[in-house]
């Protein structure tokens, strides 16, 4: 059976696609107040700017492609049964070839009704107007869980991070929440890898791994890392003539030797897929506490600032520089 990889995906895999994230100051919010566009609120009060808001933002989502990091992703199917859990609203994991993909704040191309929330509809082209309505009669809203609005999709996201046996954050800042929790209810023993040009404030986890790279290029050496195990060991062990691929994977092992490493606890990886290559550093303390409760209603990265959720920062991290 193959290994569960899950994936938490923010708008920093997206960006490099194209699409400016919500903190970008040059981005497509720029002008417009959190409030007027993206609350329960603002819809009430002016319905027509938040449908061309959303209008804008569906018609760019439209003209950029997938990069390196979602086919990466998609490619990962191969070796592992692989479910993405994004914060993003595009498609553009779905377009890279990903096929379980989970939308926790929703999706710019679909609708729903604001009489039932569960009469949601596809939109064809990027225009959503004044008027369109659903076969209730109600005007349909973008389906994107705005702020102050429940998560729904987010206890289902949760009962999938228990099950995985490798969890890997990319593209984001662990800032908003309840999204950023997620990696909160992953096992103790799971190796999670940390993909982003920042290191995010995260809690002491155990088996935690940071790549300070954007997207495509952290991309590139989580495959590496994860690899083809089975390919490497019978091409050690059998002292057969090497497979072409075989070949390539160990050289790309080899490269990363070079990178400096710290550890939190023993590696989850046997020295023969590469685990000697790290150096270790046992810490004393490698509980973590599971969350009391499950948050479901998003906040905003200002609101979590308000009121943050105290978390400690690692003695050390994974660091994976090449």
């Amino acid at each position: 059976m193959a290994k569960r990889l899950v994936v938490l995906s923010g708008a920093g895999i997206s960006a490099e696609s194209g699409i400016p994230t919500f903190r970008d100051s040059g981005g497509l919010w720029e002008g417009y107040r959190v409030e007027d566009v993206a609350t329960p609120g603002g819809w009430n009060k002016n319905r027509e700017l938040v449908l061309d808001f959303y209008n804008q933002r569906r018609k760019k989502a439209l003209e950029v492609v997938p990069n390196r990091g979602h086919e990466i992703l998609a490619e990962l199917e191969k070796d592992f049964d692989v479910t993405v859990v994004t914060q993003n609203v595009d498609n553009l994991h779905e377009r890279a070839g990903s096929s379980n993909v989970i939308h926790l704040h929703g999706s710019l191309f679909e609708s729903r009704s604001t009489l039932d929330e569960s009469l949601v509809y596809p939109i064809n082209g990027w225009e959503l107007k004044i008027g369109d309505k659903c076969e209730k009669g109600s005007q349909l809203r973008p389906n994107i869980v705005w702020f102050g609005e429940m998560v729904p999709m987010m206890e289902v996201a949760a009962t999938i991070a228990t099950a995985a046996d490798i969890f890997l954050v990319v593209g984001t800042s662990m800032a908003v929440y309840p999204a950023a929790g997620l990696i909160d209810y992953v096992r103790q023993e799971v190796p999670k890898y940390i993909v982003d040009p920042k290191v995010p404030d995260v809690r002491k986890l155990p088996n935690l791994y940071f790549i300070p790279e954007k997207a495509s290029v952290g991309m590139e050496k989580v495959k590496v890392r994860l690899g083809d195990p089975p390919c490497i060991r019978r091409a050690k062990t059998t002292g057969s003539r090497q497979s072409d691929r075989a070949k390539v994977v160990l050289r790309r092992r080899q490269a990363l030797r070079r990178d400096v490493v710290l550890r939190l606890s023993p590696p989850a990886w046997p020295a023969d897929q590469g685990g000697a290559d790290f150096q270790h550093l046992r810490t004393t303390d490698a509980s973590v506490r599971r969350p009391r409760g499950l948050e479901l209603h998003r906040s905003s990265p200002e609101q979590s600032a308000r009121h943050p959720v105290r978390r400690r920062q690692p003695d050390a991290l994974v660091l994976l520089r090449g």
